[in-house]
């Protein structure tokens, strides 16, 4: 995933995510165990130092979300956009692995490409995050900066598991820094084959003018993890238990 350009940085100027995808040493992930404090404490301090990056990663989704609607928009009216425009849609198709655009027709079918270049709820993204990272302590997320559980299949891209099958060969990848792995992480729903189900039903909500929401979009991620429901329930209590609805209203 691409990190912030220069219009976007200005766009962010002033707001209280400025400045993070400029300064990778701001992102590096604390050690949680060491926080002296009460439990409910550290579990906040776990969801303030997250949030910003959610945040951000989302920021950027909606940017290139708007850009790609603006720009099928100025296509349908005049009929065409600047050969480095049609670059630019050509790219982002390329990154989000939709079929190229053709600009041959009277106006621009952008379905396919919308409906994987769309934010990620945050309460779901630190749901996901707290589950999969025991709040930022997990030996993945402290040695790996891996918060999300992703893997990878080739030989040390990452961390090999303890508990990993005999005869199996993925690792749990490893990232440079938070942000990295914040970006991998949204890349991952918004582009693998088994999350459709999800992205089908944002996608809905999207056409209904209904919020994103993390409970909403939960029983999208069945395949996200090898205890299917069980994962599911897991992350809808977590929602519920520590009131991550809360941060939802941040994108939209």
């Amino acid at each position: 995933m691409k990190r912030y350009g220069v219009a976007l940085a200005i766009l962010l100027a002033g707001s209280f995510v400025a400045g993070v995808y400029a300064m990778p040493s701001l992102v590096q992930l604390p050690d949680f165990k060491k926080v002296t404090s009460s439990t409910q404490q550290k579990q906040q301090y776990f969801i303030d130092f997250m949030l910003p990056k959610i945040e951000a990663a989302n920021l950027q989704l909606l940017v290139t979300r708007q850009r790609i609607q603006h720009l099928a928009e100025s296509y349908d009216r005049y009929g065409r956009i600047d050969k480095a425009d049609q670059e630019w849609l050509q790219e982002i198709a390329e990154e989000y692995q939709v079929p190229p655009f053709q600009f041959k027709s009277r106006t621009l079918d952008i379905s396919a490409l919308l409906n994987r270049v769309d934010i990620i709820p945050p309460s779901l993204v630190l749901a996901q995050a707290i589950n999969e990272s025991a709040w930022g302590t997990s030996r993945f997320a402290q040695q790996a900066n891996n918060i999300f559980g992703q893997w990878c299949f080739t030989p040390d891209c990452g961390l090999v598991p303890a508990q990993r099958p005999a005869g199996a060969s993925y690792e749990v990848q490893k990232f440079p820094d938070v942000l990295a792995s914040v970006d991998a992480y949204m890349y991952n729903l918004n582009t693998n084959p088994v999350f459709q189900p999800f992205r089908t039903l944002r996608a809905q909500l999207r056409a209904s003018g209904q919020p994103l929401t993390g409970q909403s979009l939960v029983p999208g991620l069945m395949n996200y993890s090898q205890r299917h429901q069980d994962y599911i329930d897991s992350i809808q209590a977590g929602i519920t238990n520590y009131n991550l609805a809360q941060y939802d209203n941040l994108n939209r």
